[in-house]
């Protein structure tokens, strides 16, 4: 074991205190936690509450100096109490005065991981009165949001579907991050797969943790590594700056707009959006074009009762400047996990293309689309393409439902023209494909398609009618291909 002691927990009394046969906060925290991290480390950990320091030290002859310095991690609860609390600060001040200077290679978070010292945050608490030592630190969050009444509560029943949202999970979450301080297991980060993930409103605050962890889980880098600084007038290069180091952004719209920061009129998430809009813009104007994109997500089930919010999310979705570079999703949580990991880890490749597409003198790109059934049938359209020095992208149909409907998405987004291939699915097929090319600034175009066109391998008047009727070039081939028949839809495309 590397230290005498794997953990201490500092709080105040007041904030353990027993009532009418229950125990006190803390020692079921402490409860709780213990065995999380005897799963961890296989073994029972030595955990220091701060009402046994005294027995602690004694025990092996420590001063309350030499205690500290022997414990692996520092976890402060977090409170009223907590800051009005003398002999809580001061042992807080002198375990970070001791391990300041540890180095421990957790890239995500270096001040929090390298000094083993964490907050667990038992009641909401204004940045500008907690103690300078965890004030930029990360919150493990051990309260609940009531939506309805816009206010926050402490839990007080650990096993109900709320605390199983917000406890438990900030509980596992902050018990990994003493394992990798106490034992000599260290995490695994790909640095070169960097995502930032949004702060968002406090309704939202579990979902963004499960998404955190689910990244993290699989080796992403996850920013920002600290809590924004609201209070400050640099917030806008502070977000700018986590994105530089990103190659994706998620933001998570919730029921609320959130406060407005400072004397902005906006809300921290609506800050971020639009940061990250603007980077877009900046990004695709520079010669050294840097791979970046953006996931927005609004839970199908959001119970939105805020007008204001209403209003924000209502402009987002028609606003076309504020997508950049940006698809919104509304996929429930477990469909949006599986799209943001596939993102987060495709996306260095699918952004090479544009890269290349860039300095090929945007080289234009045609997505065809068709079934699979038509994978023969599309050959000569596909030869067509390539001989007339177009880029193709394919129709794929490998992979899991809901990633491939992500792909189609993200065609759409980055392609210039479309063809549609029409032979043996029916006139409701078509009907999603038009539909979808709508859709298409939703899913994170900034400027509308070149040219589309539907390549009629069969005859059908109600199909014609409808593309006709979106604007699309109606190619009649029935027959063996024509060359010929696309010169239309080649001249719009490369005018």
């Amino acid at each position: 074991m590397k230290y005498q002691y794997d953990a201490y927990i500092s709080f105040s009394d007041r904030d353990n205190i027993e009532s009418e046969g229950y125990e006190g906060w803390v020692t079921n925290f402490n409860k709780f936690l213990t065995s999380v991290l005897t799963q961890l480390l296989n073994r029972e950990p030595k955990i220091v509450l701060s009402s046994e320091r005294e027995a602690a030290k004694k025990e092996h002859g420590y001063t309350t100096e030499e205690l500290l310095k022997n414990t692996g991690a520092f976890v402060s609860v977090l409170s009223d109490n907590y800051i009005q609390d003398e002999k809580s600060l001061d042992e807080l001040e002198l375990f970070n005065k001791h391990h300041q200077e540890k180095i421990r290679f957790f890239e995500e978070s270096e001040q929090q991981e390298g000094t083993g010292l964490f907050k667990a945050v038992k009641s909401p608490i204004d940045r500008a009165q907690q103690p300078d030592a965890i004030k930029s630190l990360l919150s493990f969050d051990f309260f609940r949001f009531d939506s309805e009444q816009n206010t926050f509560e402490e839990l007080v029943s650990y096993f109900d579907s709320s605390a199983k949202k917000t406890y438990w999970l900030s509980l596992v979450d902050l018990a990994y991050h003493i394992y990798y301080v106490v034992s000599d297991q260290e995490r695994v980060v790909d640095s070169g797969r960097t995502v930032y993930l949004a702060e968002t409103t406090p309704d939202q605050s579990p979902y963004r943790n499960i998404i955190k962890r689910e990244l993290e889980s699989h080796g992403f880098k996850v920013l920002p590594s600290s809590p924004l600084n609201v209070n400050s007038n640099e917030i806008e290069n502070e977000i700018k700056n986590y994105l530089k180091q990103s190659s994706l952004a998620i933001h998570i719209m919730g029921e609320q707009y959130g406060n407005h920061i400072g004397v902005s009129e906006y809300s921290l998430p609506e800050i971020q959006n639009m940061v990250a809009a603007e980077y877009c813009e900046e990004n695709n104007k520079k010669e050294a074009f840097i791979p970046f994109e953006r996931l927005i997500w609004i839970s199908p089930i959001l119970n939105v009762q805020d007008e204001k919010q209403k209003v924000y999310l209502s402009q987002l979705k028609k606003d076309i400047d504020s997508l950049s570079d940006a698809e919104i999703v509304q996929t429930p949580l477990a469909v949006f996990k599986s799209i943001a990991y596939n993102k987060a880890n495709q996306d260095i490749n699918n952004l090479k293309r544009k890269l290349a597409q860039k300095a090929n003198n945007q080289k234009k790109s045609v997505y065809l689309v068709h079934g699979k059934e038509d994978l023969q049938a599309v050959a000569p359209l596909k030869d067509w393409v390539t001989k007339n020095g177009l880029d193709l992208i394919p129709s794929i149909f490998e992979g899991d439902q809901f990633d491939l409907v992500h792909k189609h998405r993200n065609n759409l987004a980055q392609c210039d023209g479309v063809i549609i291939y029409y032979a043996h699915y029916n006139e409701q097929w078509v009907r999603i494909k038009l539909r979808d090319l709508i859709k298409a600034p939703g899913f994170g175009r900034k400027s509308p398609l070149d040219t589309t066109a539907i390549y009629m391998g069969l005859e059908d008047s109600n199909v014609k009618e409808l593309s006709v009727d979106q604007g699309l070039i109606v190619i009649e081939n029935e027959g063996d291909f024509k060359s010929h028949l696309m010169e239309e839809f080649l001249n719009d495309l490369l005018n």
